[in-house]
């Protein structure tokens, strides 16, 4: 067996899909609608909409399959992320190096036929495939191969469309929707394993006295450049959104508050040194409230986020 290979962009690709806000979601109407219709049109008796994350292999959509995930490493998707046509086709996978010793061949659900499509985020980049699979060898047709790529590119509408309603377009990190959608899978996930989460607010500091003097593009790069020095500390797992305004959310996954801190400091010199780099007639600095999530104290992310809120308002008043 030979396991799939990183993405070239595979930090990107991840926060691409993270981004999507869909991992460990509950199943959907409009995605089953698509794999049915790949199952009937290939008379396959399975299908499903693989999301593939950092180290396993997820089913947003299924057909005929009782799993909810496999380990990345077995994955026929994670092959297909890597196809420059976008399109994996293995008519017999006992004939094929990379799957004839498997587990998902040799045990269930015994896969011998599989073709996937791959669906790219709007960025580009692929968070996942559409697939059809056989436990008996076959040759798809020409007409069946038009099929999944015409059903791979609704289905990719259908992702643009998430992304939309839950990305905020200056910044291209999550809205409020999107950040209020998605922190609480982080909270659920830091409760769950007792792995440290910490929350953040912040709040850019005489960003109205910046749109007032230098225009709202200086106030819009503001927020730009904000959020880039921000993003080059976060990990794929971390949730990071605009809450509104110039005010931003982060939540920081396995991170206890003595990190968070020094994540607090590392950005105020990285904000520093792009108002060097871009030559800005204003720098950006910011004020911030943390808080350790404590799933005794705090019964929802809108709880957490008020507090941290507090915080940062707080820090904002002993300036003045």
């Amino acid at each position: 067996m030979i396991s799939p290979s990183e993405h070239p962009q595979e930090a990107q690709r991840l926060r691409a899909l993270h981004g999507l806000g869909l991992l460990d979601s509950a199943a959907e109407a409009r995605f089953d609608r698509l794999t049915r219709i790949a199952m009937t049109l290939f008379e396959a008796p399975y299908a499903f909409f693989s999301l593939v994350d950092a180290k396993r292999q997820w089913f947003k959509s299924k057909q005929g399959l009782t799993i909810k995930e496999t380990p990345r490493d077995l994955s026929f998707c994670g092959h297909t992320l890597l196809q420059e046509d976008g399109l994996l086709v293995v008519p017999d996978a006992l004939e094929d190096d990379r799957f004839r010793d498997n587990p998902l061949v040799l045990a269930q659900p015994g896969i011998r036929f599989y073709a996937g499509h791959v669906i790219r985020a709007k960025n580009g980049l692929p968070v996942g495939s559409l697939c059809v699979c056989d436990a008996q060898p076959r040759q798809p047709t020409a007409a069946q191969l038009g099929a999944l790529h015409d059903l791979a590119a609704t289905l990719e509408d259908l992702l643009a469309a998430t992304e939309t309603s839950l990305v905020d377009e200056l910044t291209g990190v999550y809205n409020r929707r999107g950040l209020l959608l998605q922190g609480p899978v982080s909270l659920e996930f830091s409760a769950r394993t007792g792995r440290p989460l910490c929350a953040l607010v912040f709040d850019l500091t005489d960003f109205k006295a910046i749109n007032d003097s230098f225009g709202h593009s200086q106030g819009d790069q503001a927020l730009r450049l904000f959020v880039q020095g921000l993003q080059s500390f976060t990990r794929s797992t971390d949730v990071l959104g605009r809450l509104g305004g110039d005010e931003f959310a982060l939540l920081l996954s396995d991170a206890f508050e003595v990190q968070a801190r020094a994540l607090v400091r590392s950005l105020e010199r990285q904000l520093r040194q792009l108002a060097e780099e871009q030559r800005l007639c204003h720098g950006i600095h910011f004020d911030a409230g943390l808080v350790q999530y404590d799933p005794r104290v705090h019964d929802s992310l809108q709880d957490l986020l008020a507090e941290a809120d507090g915080l940062m308002y707080e820090c904002k008043r002993a300036k003045q």
